[in-house]
């Protein structure tokens, strides 16, 4: 019987010390996947942060050439307009003729419905 409560009694004490183990074990390893997860939650946040960064500068440039092709576009629309407004005295200066009002209103027409050959290599907006 003496046996048998000795027996008994270092069962509960090693069950005890495992609960024990099993209690820092538990929370060692919690915190350690907290912090796991943290840390590549982190890492995930920097790698998409950089994306972000990379992106934007993207945009910027991409914003810059925009710009620039607008205001190479309006310089062209300016230059279109002063070429027709001077087109009539420019016609007559060159051919060193004075034409009348109908033969000039006809050269005019036939100024604004001009087609140029398409350049290889340049996108058309129409």
């Amino acid at each position: 019987m003496a046996r048998l409560a000795l027996a008994v009694t270092k069962r509960e004490q090693c069950y005890s010390l495992w609960k024990k183990y099993e209690a820092v074990l538990t929370h060692s390893l919690t915190y350690s996947l907290t912090h796991l997860t943290t840390y590549s939650l982190t890492q995930e946040v920097v790698r998409k942060q950089d994306r972000l960064l990379g992106i934007s500068s993207r945009i910027n440039q991409f914003k810059n050439i925009v710009d620039d092709v607008k205001q190479r576009w309006y310089a062209a629309q300016e230059e279109e307009k002063n070429l027709e407004k001077t087109f009539k005295r420019d016609i007559q200066t060159l051919c060193n003729i004075s034409f009348d009002q109908d033969t000039l209103k006809v050269f005019t027409q036939l100024y604004r419905k001009r087609k140029y050959p398409k350049i290889e290599g340049t996108h058309s907006l129409t």
